[in-house]
């Protein structure tokens, strides 16, 4: 069976080419990409967000002419390379593992300079990327405290279990190192374990095959904002027995933090304030201390691109879905399966009806209060 992989290698560019966004409007029409690393003079890795973009990519893609060259387009294996394991530029690759919604900035593509492969990077865990040598975390550097429990306490030893013979992560076979989630039963090496807890800022495992969160998991929304809510007596479509809860958000623009895409630079507030509905009643009330929850967790908007404006470093809706219109349209109701849908929404980011539940019951005052005290 031939291997997987999320790596694409384009040999024979022009040297040192520095078009990124050439480079990325190519290859983003065959997937997501999430990064492009300069290897040498003459030569990418690109990386896709799904294995199946990589076929298609070398399908659609090889032979064709970039900047005036006939490149060549070949899958990238890292355990057949050795310069993966002892060449810094390449500890870059696989750095938004996880990070299924991360889309590459193409402003951000480093062209080959001569120097990419002699940075200070250590060969185990690099600033920026991550090392998949199995056992890796034997000789790099000592995860934290956090770190350590975070695995200690949502993890078990792989039962050498048939059904999963490679590591999702690496897609090198397991050995003694592996561990399986505890929830879901997905095994990773401990060494990509750590890794991946690295690049979440050492708050949250999120199983990169499944998303299902250990831990709380934070996200980079800003800062500026603030969510407060009111009850109307004003029904529904599909909740005509109840009133409705009209939820008010709202942001002042600021400058993004490191977590954003573009550190340093201002953000703008388009379409703010901005109003989304539930019903009022018992399972209005859950959802109603779960959005809190995400608003607190900083899950509820991100940085980036509008799908709608297509207006760059703007506030923008974060893949949980709200209903902005009491009624028409995809975004009001009646939907009869929103509320659900919701739920799902938020247990993918651990937002669980146990932690619901929970804040509840510490926050009794939360629907008639209008806000959190």
């Amino acid at each position: 069976m031939a291997f997987r992989t999320n790596f694409v290698k384009v040999s024979n560019l022009p040297t040192s080419y520095s078009n990124g966004l050439e480079l990325f409007n190519i290859f983003s029409s065959c997937g997501q990409v999430q990064d492009i690393t300069a290897v040498d003079a003459n030569t990418v890795i690109v990386s896709y967000a799904m294995r199946s973009h990589t076929d298609q990519a070398i399908f659609a893609l090889n032979q064709i002419n970039v900047g005036g060259n006939v490149v060549l387009l070949q899958k990238y294996d890292p355990r057949q390379d050795p310069q993966f394991y002892s060449n810094p530029t390449y500890q870059r690759l696989g750095q938004f593992i996880g990070k299924d919604h991360h889309v590459m900035n193409p402003n951000h593509f480093q062209p080959w300079s001569g120097t990419n492969g002699h940075s200070n990077m250590s060969n185990s865990f690099g600033a920026t990327g991550l090392n998949f040598q199995s056992g890796a975390s034997s000789t790099g550097a000592r995860p934290n405290n956090l770190t350590g429990d975070l695995i200690s306490d949502n993890t078990v030893p792989w039962n050498g279990s048939s059904e999963d013979k490679e590591c999702t992560i690496c897609l090198c076979d397991h050995d003694s190192t592996s561990l399986s989630l505890a929830k879901c039963g997905h095994t990773f090496h401990r060494a990509c374990l750590e890794a991946l807890i690295k690049n979440s800022s050492n708050s949250f495992i999120e199983c990169p095959y499944c998303k299902t969160v250990y831990g709380t998991k934070m996200g980079n929304m800003p800062t500026t904002g603030r969510i407060n809510h009111n009850i109307k007596s004003m029904p529904l479509p599909g909740y005509e027995r109840c009133g409705s809860i009209e939820i008010l958000l709202n942001f002042t623009p600021g400058i993004q933090g490191p977590e954003h895409p573009n550190p340093g630079q201002p953000y703008n507030c388009h379409s703010f304030p901005r109003t989304a509905y539930l019903p009022d009643n018992k399972d209005g009330e859950m959802a109603l201390h779960g959005i809190y929850m995400a608003w607190n967790q900083r899950l509820l908007f991100t940085v980036g691109q509008s799908i709608t404006t297509g207006m760059s470093n703007t506030i923008t809706w974060n893949d949980i879905h709200m209903k902005t219109r009491p009624s028409g349209g995809q975004h009001g109701y009646p939907d009869p399966n929103y509320m659900t849908n919701l739920r799902d929404d938020l247990n993918v980011r651990g937002i669980t009806e146990a932690a619901i539940l929970e804040h509840m019951r510490k926050h009794p005052q939360l629907r008639t209060n209008g806000r959190m005290h």
